[in-house]
């Protein structure tokens, strides 16, 4: 069997197309397992700089909270006012607790969570 010469290098071009294609997948491949490593590095990283962030920022707002809250004690009904105020709260709130909030309910900022 005789192959003509276009059908012999289109065959050739095929073949090379497919082993470039091969080498293409298998980089696209590392590459995705390198972003995915950084990003995972990235990631924990950032999660463990924000808590350590979110930590300072709270030791530096305890006292301010501390003097708010000393105000805040001073001010009759300032939470139920404030609980009644706000539209989502003032729904959730029942007659019970709008006792407990008159009779003395003390609200304390613990930080950022």
């Amino acid at each position: 069997m005789v192959v003509e010469k276009g059908k012999k290098s289109k065959l050739i071009e095929k073949e090379h197309s497919d082993h470039i294609d091969g080498e293409l997948i298998i980089s696209v491949e590392k590459l995705q397992e390198i972003q995915e490593e950084l990003e995972k590095h990235i990631d924990e990283e950032a999660s463990d700089k924000a808590l350590e962030v979110g930590q300072k920022y709270n030791e530096i707002c305890r006292p301010f909270y501390v003097k708010q809250n000393e105000i805040i004690k001073a001010i009759p009904d300032f939470w139920l006012t404030a609980f009644l105020s706000h539209l989502a709260l003032y729904y959730l709130l029942t007659e019970e607790n709008q006792k407990g909030t008159m009779n003395g309910g003390n609200y304390e900022k613990k930080g950022n969570k």
